[in-house]
């Protein structure tokens, strides 16, 4: 209370003083220099500073529910800047970091309603934090904790105008001011460490920005790279369907909007390889994996299960012609489909391809798989899909969707991907 911070002891809030804020930060400041140079002694166990961590990130969050008007002005987060500063300013050895992290981590995802302080956050780690790698992992971290904290979806929210709030990803995208020269650094660590929210909200400001369809395939080529090098941990798989969703969206805008065809095809063909691998039970790298004798893979039956749809339906979309040059379906019904009724008569000019046969014969194996008995549902809906040749390659955010909508309908980050379907 002296240092004009509101308490839940007091049953009347306390008007603030004309100078409350400067002595708010001053007390943070302080309270920050003083943990520093405590980090600064050997004999200080790193676990120890949990408790002073959670009492100034609770000194935040008082003012975020006691002061509803303060919640996302400047002073919060010149507030939250003087905290994270104390990252700039500790012992920089690796445990002690870490255990700051991830207490801090913990603590952003403990706090109710916790997206009145994490669109701070996310604003004052990005201005503060020296280290690109901190600045990432703190973002990431604000982001999950962020969409962890938001209320379930509903049919009617779904029905609202998708541009107006893009359902919390147009605050998150608001929130985030990477420094430009930063940006290139903070992207690569994202990729890096498979922190898919992070680099999303990136992607989504840098889009806008591409004044020509030239420029987005600039883009386009950049995602589909970040695609082939993204290893999501386990409890994070669900993050990266939106890097897919936005690197199939890219390259169909590319054929939409009069970009180079010839150039769209081989990043199909790569996005499509790199979901067939994540589809896989059992790894296929190294040598083990190349005699089939790799080890389960960690993911869950799914995310392999949506990804090796996908990576199916795409290569269904892509037959070989006459010279045995890739092209690609954009219409239905047309030629070169697996089950295209003049596929055996004589001078057809466009088949399909090995990939697309064996792919298809896989699903349907899926249908009497007992390991898939608990997503029969959707193995016999994804079959018919690809097997429906009225399809085309422009279908793919469709059948996406509509796997990841049903089979993670929990994860809050994915709405936007939920209104596409609605």
């Amino acid at each position: 209370a002296a240092a004009s911070f509101p308490t839940s002891l007091d049953s009347n809030v306390l008007q603030l003083h004309q100078n409350g804020w400067e002595k708010r930060h001053s007390f943070m400041r302080l309270v920050v220099e003083l943990v520093a140079e405590a980090t600064q002694q050997k004999e200080t166990h790193v676990l120890s500073y949990a408790d002073i961590l959670s009492f100034m990130i609770q000194c935040v969050v008082d003012i975020a529910v006691y002061e509803p008007e303060s919640r996302f002005s400047r002073d919060v987060i010149l507030l939250l800047q003087e905290f994270l500063n104390l990252f700039n300013i500790c012992n920089p050895s690796p445990p002690l970091v870490n255990s700051l992290l991830s207490h801090l981590s913990c603590c952003l995802l403990e706090i109710p309603n916790a997206q009145l302080v994490c669109l701070s956050t996310i604003t004052a780690a990005s201005r503060t934090l020296v280290s690109v790698p901190l600045m990432g992992q703190v973002t990431e971290d604000a982001i999950i904790s962020y969409f962890k904290s938001l209320p379930s979806p509903n049919a009617q929210t779904l029905r609202l105008p998708f541009q107006k709030e893009m359902y919390g990803w147009s605050d998150v995208t608001n929130a985030i001011a990477v420094p430009e020269t930063a940006d290139v650094e903070f992207t690569q660590h994202c990729v890096n460490t498979c922190s898919c929210l992070g680099l999303h909200a990136c992607l989504m400001q840098k889009f806008p920005r591409c004044k020509n369809i030239t420029q987005e395939y600039d883009i386009v080529c950049e995602v589909v790279q970040w695609c082939t090098k993204l290893k999501p941990k386990v409890d994070k798989e669900a993050h990266v369907f939106l890097i897919w969703e936005k690197a199939i969206s890219l390259l169909l805008r590319q054929i939409q909007f009069g970009g180079s065809v010839t150039k769209v095809v081989p990043h199909f063909a790569t996005l499509a390889t790199t979901l067939q691998r994540y589809g896989e039970d059992k790894a296929t790298e190294g040598l083990l994996g190349a005699i089939g004798l790799g080890r389960k893979s960690s993911y869950s039956l799914q995310f392999r299960f949506i990804a090796r749809v996908i990576s199916v339906f795409i290569h269904c979309q892509m037959p070989m012609d006459s010279t045995h040059a890739t092209i690609i379906r954009v219409s239905p019904n047309a030629p070169g489909h697996v089950k295209d009724p003049l596929r055996n008569q004589p001078g057809s000019l466009v088949c399909a391809t090995k990939q697309a046969d064996q792919g298809c014969s896989g699903l349907e194996g899926l249908v009497s798989n007992k390991n898939y008995t608990s997503l029969k549902e959707y193995v016999i809906y994804s079959l018919e899909f690809v097997n429906d040749i009225k399809y085309s390659l422009f279908d793919t955010i469709q059948l996406l969707v509509y796997l990841v909508t049903n089979l993670y309908s929990d994860e809050r980050c994915l709405d936007s991907l939920r209104v596409i379907q609605a």
